[in-house]
């Protein structure tokens, strides 16, 4: 298995914290999210929130080939409305 993470090291628990965090932060009320992280203070859970935040700004601005797109998926049933003529 390859090394992934920091300086080609491995992902940590804390690293899993904060994606966790920064993944709920738009589905969850401040106040929640910082109970389940069990932060003391209200200002640690605002940085999860605002990095969530400047994430997706950053995310909605990256081009994405055409070919990463998600397409309509493939059937291979023939179509009904050309059978019934």
């Amino acid at each position: 298995m390859s090394k992934c993470g920091k300086n080609g090291g491995y992902f940590g628990f804390h690293d899993l914290r904060r994606g966790y965090a920064t993944a709920n932060a738009e589905h969850m009320d401040l106040f929640e999210l910082q109970k389940l992280m069990q932060h003391r203070s209200l200002e640690t859970t605002r940085g999860y929130v605002n990095m969530a935040g400047k994430l997706k700004k950053a995310i909605n601005k990256a081009h994405v080939p055409d070919f990463l797109t998600v397409r309509e998926p493939f059937t291979s049933q023939p179509n009904q409305e050309a059978d019934k003529k």
